[in-house]
């Protein structure tokens, strides 16, 4: 359900007739979806950076609910599994993933 443009056309899926993907539940994707939906007032088929700072929200809440690790209790595993809490909590602040990398919190680097 990604978008791209291709010779300054708009190649996408108009999400704004699926209303499966905005009322389901269950899963923090269907959150996004609906972020996403608010953000772009449902007009899916221009560019808003804010999507893929909302889609690395997500992949950072998996990392930190939905793997396992092998070595989850160890003291390295614990301090960057800290980090990403904190990263997870903070990125949503960001406009863009642009502004993001630019401007990576200091919790992340250290």
């Amino acid at each position: 359900m990604s978008r791209i443009s291709l010779n300054q056309v708009a190649v996408y899926t108009d999400l704004a007739n699926d209303c499966g993907v905005f009322n389901g539940s269950g899963d923090y994707q269907y959150e996004i979806y609906k972020q996403m939906q608010k953000k772009n007032q449902n007009e899916w088929s221009h560019f808003d950076a804010f999507s893929n700072i909302l889609w690395l929200s997500y992949m950072l809440d998996k990392t930190i609910t939905a793997l396992r690790y092998s070595n989850a209790h160890s003291k390295q595993h614990k301090k960057y599994m800290s980090k990403l809490k904190v990263l997870n909590l903070e990125i949503l602040g960001f406009d863009s993933v642009n502004d993001f990398a630019l401007n990576l919190p200091q919790t992340s680097s250290q």
